[in-house]
């Protein structure tokens, strides 16, 4: 096939786009990377990992007006009498004094003298 009667040729040799505007498709291109990339530029909220470190215990006591979960916790991480802090209702852990549960904690590692705060409670451990 001859080059001036390949279809295919004489298009990209004839087309308008090419000839007056040859930076239209590298400028496209800018513009979807662009848009593409703005959720993730717009964020106000700085970019940082959370870790919650996972514990199981027996809960001795709850002090209602100081807001205090006591327990008795069993994982190796952790071990020993513990006081937490709760963010649900402490009635609802209530029912749980002197038995076993697991929970998350809003740190990921056990320091001696923090009121860690329990994040989630798992119910009764078996």
């Amino acid at each position: 096939m001859d080059i001036s009667t390949n279809p295919i040729k004489v298009l990209a040799r004839n087309s308008s786009l090419n000839k007056s505007r040859p930076h239209v498709p590298v400028l496209l291109a800018v513009l979807f990377m662009l848009i593409a990339l703005l959720p993730f530029t717009m964020s106000s909220e700085p970019a940082y990992a959370v870790d919650e470190l996972y514990l199981t215990g027996t809960i001795k006591s709850i002090d209602q007006k100081a807001g205090l979960v006591y327990m008795e916790v069993t994982t190796a991480s952790c071990r020993g009498m513990k006081t937490f802090r709760a963010d649900q209702r402490l009635d609802t852990l209530e029912i749980y004094v002197n038995q076993v549960i697991s929970f998350y904690i809003d740190s990921s590692t056990c320091e001696e003298k923090a009121n860690h705060t329990i994040l989630v409670s798992w119910g009764i451990k078996k």
